[in-house]
């Protein structure tokens, strides 16, 4: 719990710097966008998909392809064409995200544990005994390449639309695992692994801003709804923000900076609660997380028909992770779907169908090369380490 709370600490401080550095340059650029560039900026936060698990990339690469056909779903956006709703009129304004993903990862999660639960082994420990414990300096000198590792994967994967930091920890925890000469020992209690997913998480939480300030794309679900939010107070995210409201942008850093110190404090009274989590019994706590899981659904748009969705997308959700597929991929297509769509029907529309004049230019030209290159290095690296492989026997 201790590392768990100085990675989050280290991956927010370093995000924050990372939003105050970037932010401003990205604004500045980004008066140049249209919509070639943003369809660019969406593809690549999908370019992430082939990294997010390598061991399934085919099933990833459907799990993501899934995602980006849930999301024509509803109206047209340039046509108010209907499409795909089979004539029910609660999927008019398309599927809603937050919903989805409450029931693809905790509700899925709860139907997995039911159906094959294992009591959590403490190793002995009396969870409601025990106490928060920091690392000695030392020690946390030892894991600085998984601090830094999860924090710069974090702060990378938030920059890019739609990505979020539960996809920032699943592919921080791959890579440490990857890295590791000692992999076997991930998911046993290896330190490196609880850094990597926390700093992640974090860190992109931070960096989602970027987007959210500089092109007014949420960074992922939680900026969304502070998007909304900052909307309602009169506050125009875009690249206009730094001409109109220069003094917001030191705001939110100084936000981000309180909220890593305060969480530290925080999480040093509240761990012993939650730790005490693990001796409460799997059929009470599952029952209390699906409560919950409702009553955030409902709470939404106080609609019982986003409720049913949640529920819905649980049992698709376990089903679907029981056959390999990757529920991270399915979000992040779900997410980032709509903006490739829109933008690239845009840009169609505004050079007359010329593909060459669309990708030729010179941002989106960039952007759709480095996306391809992320694309393919799952596929290509491996090649070359068999290759070595080959030439040293």
């Amino acid at each position: 719990m201790g590392l768990a709370i100085v990675a989050s600490a280290v991956g927010g401080t370093i995000a924050a710097f990372v939003m105050l550095l970037l932010s401003p340059q990205l604004m500045t650029v980004a008066l140049t966008f249209g919509p070639s560039e943003m369809f660019a900026v969406a593809f690549l936060g999908l370019s992430v998909l082939t990294c997010l698990d390598s061991g399934k990339m085919i099933q990833t690469i459907i799990s993501g392809l899934m995602g980006l056909l849930i999301a024509t779903v509803g109206m047209d956006p340039l046509t108010v064409f209907i499409r795909f709703t089979w004539g029910n009129v609660a999927l008019l304004s398309g599927i809603n995200l937050i919903p989805v993903m409450i029931g693809m990862f905790a509700i899925a999660e709860v139907l997995k544990q039911t159906v094959s639960y294992k009591k959590i082994d403490a190793g002995g420990i009396d969870a409601s005994k025990s106490k928060t414990q920091f690392a000695s300096f030392k020690e946390l000198r030892s894991y600085t390449g998984a601090f830094l590792r999860g924090s710069g994967i974090g702060s990378f994967i938030g920059v890019l639309p739609g990505a979020g930091a539960t996809i920032a920890s699943f592919l921080s925890y791959t890579a440490e695992v990857k890295s590791s000469k000692e992999p076997e020992s991930f998911g046993k209690g290896n330190p490196k692994g609880v850094i990597a997913s926390e700093s992640a998480s974090n860190a992109s939480a931070g960096a989602a801003m970027v987007p959210l300030l500089s092109l007014g794309i949420p960074g992922g679900t939680a900026t969304a709804v502070i998007m909304s939010a900052l909307a309602i107070q009169g506050v125009q995210m875009g690249p206009m923000l730094l001409q109109r409201q220069p003094e917001f942008l030191h705001s939110v850093f100084a936000a981000i900076m309180f909220t890593n110190v305060f969480m530290v404090i925080v999480a040093v009274f509240v761990a012993k609660g939650f730790s005490k989590i693990l001796g409460i019994p799997y059929h009470m706590l599952g029952t209390l997380i699906i409560l919950l899981a409702a009553i955030g659904s409902y709470s939404l748009a106080r609609s019982t028909g986003d409720v049913m969705l949640m529920i819905g997308a649980g049992i698709f959700g376990y089903f679907f992770i029981k056959q390999g597929f990757n529920v991270a991929a399915l979000i992040l297509g779900l997410v980032l779907g709509p903006i490739c769509e829109v933008n690239i029907r845009r840009a169609i529309q505004l050079n007359n169908a010329d593909l060459v004049a669309i990708f030729s230019r010179p941002i989106t030209a960039f952007l759709m090369i480095v996306s391809i290159a992320i694309l393919l290095a799952p596929i290509i690296m491996p090649l070359f380490k068999k290759e070595k492989t080959k030439d040293a026997a």
